[in-house]
């Protein structure tokens, strides 16, 4: 199990499919990885503390799921986190050859 919370909106692109492919190498068999990400909404001021986070990377869904390549996504939930929207995944390695 590895666990991603508030992490990936700090990394550029090419830094979180580096993360992603080693972690598809390690992970056990039947492992899984979680992940929780803020998401831009309609809620002006979850949009205003946003864009003044330290993370220049707040992705919308479609972005974070452009990330997850070689994985698919098991589940996909929101939830409300003080302000904020959060977007969270259940992903699962895809089989060699998928």
């Amino acid at each position: 199990l590895t666990l991603f919370m508030g992490v990936l909106h700090h990394l550029p692109d090419d830094v979180v499919r580096a993360c992603l492919l080693d972690i598809k190498r390690v992970l056990r068999r039947g492992g899984h990885v979680l992940v929780a990400e803020p998401i831009f909404t309609k809620n002006w001021l979850s949009t205003w503390f946003l864009d003044r986070d330290r993370g220049r990377y707040i992705r919308d869904e479609a972005g974070y799921e452009s990330l997850f390549g070689g994985y698919t996504i098991i589940r996909k939930r929101h939830f409300k986190f003080s302000l904020h929207t959060f977007c969270s995944y259940v992903l699962a390695p895809l089989k060699p050859g998928s």
